[in-house]
């Protein structure tokens, strides 16, 4: 059971025993039992999703795509970058679902797409892996959304992305930290246009 925790392990905590009371196809809630290094025993909630990719767009002209996507754990219309998560991802390169991603939710292809690295949301409680993409030279196309999904695409300048990160206006935190991981980038493709 300690096996995927070294670290853990290597801190003294001890896991007793590890349950999954909830589990889908997105996801599963997970209680670890622990005992913890100075003796004191108790629980942990953690979930768990399979790895998920963020893309920052870039049309041609230089301006960030973003869709504003009613999301229902909120019950609000929220600002975002393009993302999906790899439950039903049958391929090796994370990638490919970037550009279905792309596909689906703004009907944009890519030129290139560069992979910036990997970031933990919600480290108290969410065991997940989200990869960084920036897509540039993105043109865009009839969207595919899927079942559920109601998605406006938007296309705004860098200035005006990066003030909505910043501002509060982008409430979605993972999306926020996705485009001001992405600065550097974005400052350097608004100056060459």
């Amino acid at each position: 059971m300690a096996a995927d925790k070294p670290l853990a392990r290597q801190l003294g905590i001890r896991i007793l025993s590890v349950h999954h009371p909830y589990q889908d196809r997105f996801m599963a809630l997970r209680r670890d039992d622990l005992v913890w290094p100075d003796g004191t025993t108790g629980s942990y909630a953690v979930v768990e999703l399979n790895p998920v990719v963020i893309v920052v767009p870039v049309t041609t002209d230089g301006q960030v795509v973003l869709i504003r996507q009613y999301r229902y754990t909120v019950d609000d219309w929220v600002w975002e970058v393009p993302a999906g998560g790899s439950h039903d991802f049958e391929g090796d390169d994370l990638t490919d679902l970037v550009r279905r991603e792309l596909r689906e939710e703004i009907g944009g292809e890519a030129k290139e797409v560069t992979h910036l690295g990997v970031y933990h949301p919600a480290v108290g409680k969410l065991n997940v892996d989200v990869h960084l993409y920036l897509a540039t030279g993105v043109t865009l196309g009839e969207t595919r959304p899927e079942s559920g999904e109601m998605i406006e695409v938007h296309t705004v300048s860098v200035e005006r992305a990066l003030t909505m990160a910043r501002d509060g206006t982008m409430s979605s935190s993972t999306s926020a930290y996705a485009l001001l991981r992405c600065e550097p980038q974005l400052r350097g493709l608004s100056t060459e246009h």
